[in-house]
């Protein structure tokens, strides 16, 4: 069975009333975990952006800090946790700028804590695959967020 487009979805949309919406919704929200992230991201946090990314940044930074006390293998899955997180919940923004500002302080905190030089060759990829990820991004947002982030990533390849 094939889904009905966006634009049918939405022309039929505008004959339910609210209840009838409202009702709509809910059910939608107990299917999958992932649309209710992103009713709970429309309802509460889509008006304060910058509150939304610092609460980010501090999971973020929780799962790295779990990630670096384990060894090579385990390290590696919990820095792909932290990828995952990041791509997971800036999609929900539907702007490319939260996920570049938290691409780069994940490159930022694996920078810091010198996770480039220990020598584990799984970690080091995924470090440098996120800087170069976090490159191809950077092309698709604003001039003046692009040059401060460059700066950056300049730093990561040295």
């Amino acid at each position: 069975m094939k889904p009905a487009s966006l634009a049918q979805i939405k022309k039929e949309l505008q004959q339910y009333s609210p209840e009838a919406l409202k009702q709509m919704l809910l059910r939608l929200a107990k299917y999958k975990t992932e649309n209710k992230e992103l009713i709970s991201y429309l309802l509460f946090d889509s008006d304060d952006l910058a509150g939304y990314i610092a609460d980010l940044k501090y999971e973020i930074s929780g799962i790295l800090e779990e990630a670096v006390q384990k060894p090579g293998y385990q390290m590696r899955k919990g820095l792909r946790k932290a990828q995952r997180v990041i791509s997971r919940y800036a999609k929900y923004t539907g702007f490319k700028e939260t996920e570049a500002e938290l691409s780069v302080f994940f490159c930022q905190c694996l920078f810091d804590r010198n996770i480039h030089r220990l020598g584990i060759r799984p970690v080091q990829a995924v470090f440098y695959k996120q800087v170069d990820k976090t490159e191809k991004l950077l092309s698709s947002v604003h001039e003046d967020l692009r040059s401060d982030y460059m700066e950056a990533i300049r730093l990561f390849r040295k």
